[in-house]
């Protein structure tokens, strides 16, 4: 959600619709890869829910997920 443009935010209510959304900013973002942060962050989502990730995983995950909401969007 931190890079969606204003009309997809609307779309982002549901996971299937954040993936969805996620794979067209892609193509729009492609120097972001897009694609493996959702990836990441939906494994942390997961977790929050599970707990069925390693500790240094999780670690990894999050800066991982830091990184992509310090870059720049152009």
């Amino acid at each position: 959600m931190h890079i969606a443009p204003q009309y997809t935010r609307e779309a982002l209510n549901s996971h299937r619709g954040m993936q969805k959304a996620s794979l067209e900013i892609d193509t729009q973002l492609p120097n972001i890869n897009l694609q493996q942060y959702f990836g990441v962050a939906e494994a942390l989502h997961r977790y929050f829910y599970r707990l069925d990730i390693a500790d240094h995983q999780v670690r990894n995950n999050f800066r991982q997920c830091q990184r992509l909401l310090g870059m720049p969007l152009d």
